[in-house]
C-alpha cells in the first residue's frame, strides 16, 4: 500500500500512531485519539449538569478481544496489548487487528466511445475498540492508496436516560418507556493530528471560494458573475470552524519542497460518510469549566 508508521499503545487514550510516511515521505509526525467528550442537558439537576471526559476513565483499560467475521474480516492480522489494571500486568490478546479491504466504489472510473478503465479502491485499516462504561468505541484509521489517510470513530451503547415527566422531558429527548425517556447530549471526539508534510516547514493556508465580477477580453468590457480562489496564510491555526457549503478548504504545505507543479500539501477534511463532526452546542459548563475548550470549535 505504501505506508508505512509506528504505533504506541496508552490506556487513556488507545492507539496513537507516529512518523506515518507514504512511499517513504513523511506526512503526519502523529495521529492520534486525546478526549472524548459527553456533554448533557435535562430537566433534572443529574442529566442537567452531568459531562464526561471519557479518558478519566481509561478508554482502553477495559478492552478486550474483537470477535473475527464481525469486528474484522477473519483474515486479519491481529495484534496483542498489555495493561495495568489491579496492580499487575495483563495481556489483552487480538484487541488491535490490521487488514486490507476493498470498498464497494472504484478509486477511479473512466469511460470513451472505446473503452472503460477502473481501478480497485483498496485500502489498509488499523482498527481498535475502546470501552468506556455503556459506550464501545470503534476506532479506525484508513489508508488509501493515493495517500489520503481518514480516521473514523464510531460508538455504540445503551443509552443514558432519565425519569419521565410529561410536558417536560420532551424538550430534552423522547420517550422510550413507560417512565424511561432518553437524555439529549453531544458527543465531541478530540483528535491530534501534527502534520508534518515533506519536513517541519510547513504552513497552514486557508483556500476560500469567493463568488465576485470579473471583466476579461472576451466580455467585450462587461463585468461576468464568476468564481475564483483567495489563498491566505492562516497563523493561528487552531478555533477555526468549517464554512457553510465547504466554500473554503484547509492546506496543511511545505515551503521548501516543490514539485513541477508548485508546492506539495495536503488537504484538511472533515470526513466522508458521516457529516460535519460536531463541536459543542453551548459553552459555559459549570462542571466542565475550561476543561474542554477545544470542543467548541471544530480545528
Amino acid at each position: 500500500m505504501g505506508f508505512t508508521f509506528y504505533w504506541a499503545f496508552a490506556q487513556a487514550t488507545g492507539i496513537t500512531l507516529f512518523d506515518v510516511r507514504f512511499r517513504d515521505e513523511q506526512i503526519i509526525y502523529e495521529l492520534g485519539l486525546q478526549e472524548a467528550l459527553a456533554q448533557y442537558a435535562g430537566n433534572n439537576p443529574i442529566q442537567g449538569a452531568v459531562a464526561y471526559l471519557d479518558s478519566f476513565f481509561g478508554m482502553d483499560r477495559a478492552i478486550f478481544g474483537l470477535v473475527p467475521g464481525y469486528n474484522c474480516p477473519a483474515y486479519a492480522e491481529f495484534l496483542d496489548i498489555i495493561i495495568y489494571n489491579t496492580e499487575q500486568s495483563q495481556q489483552r490478546h487480538k484487541t488491535i487487528y490490521l487488514f486490507e479491504y476493498t470498498t464497494d466504489y472504484p478509486l477511479q472510473r473512466h469511460t470513451t466511445s472505446f473503452y472503460v478503465t477502473v481501478s480497485r479502491n483498496n485500502y489498509l485499516m488499523l482498527r481498535t475498540t475502546a470501552v468506556v462504561g455503556n459506550y464501545d468505541y470503534t476506532v479506525d484509521y484508513i489508508f488509501y492508496l493515493d495517500g489520503s489517510t481518514e480516521v473514523k470513530i464510531r460508538a455504540s451503547s445503551y443509552i443514558q436516560g432519565a425519569y419521565y415527566i410529561p410536558g417536560e422531558s420532551e424538550k430534552y429527548g423522547h420517550r422510550v418507556y413507560d417512565q424511561f425517556t432518553s437524555s439529549m447530549y453531544d458527543h465531541v471526539i478530540n483528535f491530534k493530528a501534527d502534520l508534518d508534510v515533506l519536513g517541519t516547514s510547513n504552513t497552514l493556508m486557508k483556500v476560500d471560494v469567493e463568488p465576485w465580477t470579473e471583466s476579461f477580453l472576451w466580455s467585450e468590457g462587461e463585468a461576468l458573475p464568476t468564481m475564483g480562489l483567495r489563498r491566505t496564510p492562516i497563523e493561528i491555526d487552531y478555533r477555526l470552524n468549517w464554512t457553510a457549503n465547504s466554500q473554503s478548504m484547509y492546506i496543511i504545505l511545505d515551503t521548501e519542497s516543490t514539485n513541477t507543479w508548485g508546492e506539495m500539501h495536503y488537504r484538511i477534511i472533515p470526513g466522508s460518510g458521516m457529516g460535519t463532526p460536531a463541536h459543542l452546542t453551548f459553552n459555559g459548563s459549570r462542571t466542565l469549566g475550561k476543561a474542554a475548550s477545544w470542543a467548541i470549535e471544530d480545528l
